[in-house]
């Protein structure tokens, strides 16, 4: 197997055990509960990109969720906070390989395992409401080829990163049995590590069926803890693998190309588990990489406007606004940020904003070392590297 392929997949694989052992961490007491969903899901046309491959956009989804639930003899504070939700590991089917292709070209079916949180907002004796989030790994077997497969430029990997969220209300006839009705939506992508990569976006509908070992823990009154310290900072350095899109229009191949990064962050704790900040972002890439980018644009846009209005420089840097939602040593972060220096030649894969989303643990017996993964994106839908990073709180 080429060592790209290599690397791709064990960063996919990293991404779901880091999720895993971060939650894993937060598992207390066992309490622990089983959920059977079973529904439907509908493709969203989001790139125009089914229209001569297909003629149904709906499929089903089965799921089976382990779960553990917090509640008053948790050791973690911030379960009480969150109103003692509930976390743990899904595996899923989706059925897409059974639509209604028009030709030879074709997607398959989907197995996904993913790490998931939820939270109610309102919990009552009998009826619950709230939201859940996922992430994690799917698993595909049509993958994109140009003679076998060319019109499935969804997907050109068998290992896809997934992430999901939804709402969702229950219903409990007695102490351990619940019924349920949720609404979701899904995304699959490969994180720009193989290309052509459109990904995949799906909302849908299920019917749940859970057995709770222990009755769900009433709500009181909520903790409010001061946090020790409303200010802190944050130092990183990491990276990641970029599949360029101007590189395939033009030379109809990629390579992996490798984006540095670096940079700190001020930060303040608004709650004890919700803080927000400003951090400010460097990152550089290969001379290599950026004669790679001349040149696809010399073919796509021409010599004489690359010529007049191309530049190409290996160093870039933005400021962007922070925001980390705790549970533990275990975060869900997501930033908005705004590119001040960045000339990278020609091409619309990037704008002025970028955005990451992702996760990250912080190990307070390591000095307050942590270790993030994000999806590091432009236009707020389009993936541009998977970045891996380590730092320090300070």
């Amino acid at each position: 197997m080429h060592n790209s392929h290599i690397l791709k997949h064990f960063t996919i694989v990293l991404l779901f055990c880091f999720s895993a052992t971060g939650l894993w961490a937060q598992w207390d007491k066992v309490n622990w509960s089983a959920q059977l969903n079973g529904g439907m899901e509908y493709m969203l046309n989001t790139f125009d990109s089914w229209g001569e491959m297909m003629n149904g956009h709906t499929y089903p989804m089965i799921a089976l969720r382990m779960a553990h639930n917090t509640d008053s003899t948790s050791r973690n504070r911030h379960a009480a906070i969150y109103g003692y939700p509930a976390y743990g590991f899904e595996v899923s089917w989706r059925g897409i390989g059974r639509m209604d292709y028009t030709g030879k070209s074709h997607l398959s079916d989907i197995t996904t395992m993913a790490a998931f949180f939820e939270r109610d907002f309102v919990r009552t004796q009998h009826f619950s409401a709230g939201y859940t989030m996922q992430v994690g790994l799917g698993f595909n077997s049509a993958v994109f080829d140009s003679i076998d497969n060319p019109q499935n430029d969804v997907f050109s990997a068998a290992v896809l990163i997934f992430i999901g969220a939804g709402l969702q209300a229950s219903y409990r006839p007695s102490e351990h049995w619940e019924i349920g009705l949720g609404a979701r939506v899904g995304h699959f992508s490969a994180g720009r590590l193989s290309y052509p990569n459109k990904g995949l976006n799906e909302v849908g509908a299920n019917l749940s069926l859970r057995y709770r070992q222990k009755p769900i823990q009433a709500w009181g009154p909520r903790p409010h803890f001061e946090p020790q310290r409303r200010l802190f900072g944050e130092i990183y350095a990491g990276g990641g693998l970029h599949r360029c899109k101007n590189e395939w229009n033009a030379f109809g191949r990629t390579s992996p190309w490798a984006i540095a990064s670096m940079g700190g962050s001020v930060n303040y704790r608004i709650l004890d588990h919700i803080s927000t900040g400003l951090s400010l972002d460097y990152f550089n890439v290969s001379r290599d990489f950026l004669n790679r980018l001349e040149a696809a644009d010399r073919i796509l846009q021409g010599d004489e406007k690359v010529d007049k209005e191309g530049r190409y420089e290996r160093n870039s840097g933005g400021v962007s606004f922070l925001g980390q939602f705790n549970y533990g040593n275990f975060s869900f972060i997501t930033s908005l940020g705004c590119y001040v220096y960045r000339h990278h030649g020609l091409g619309d894969d990037h704008g002025l904003l970028y955005q990451r989303a992702g996760v990250k643990y912080v190990m307070p017996q390591l000095g307050n070392l942590f270790l993030a993964v994000n999806v590091y994106s432009h236009y707020f839908s389009r993936a541009y590297f998977m970045e891996f990073t380590t730092g320090f709180r300070l």
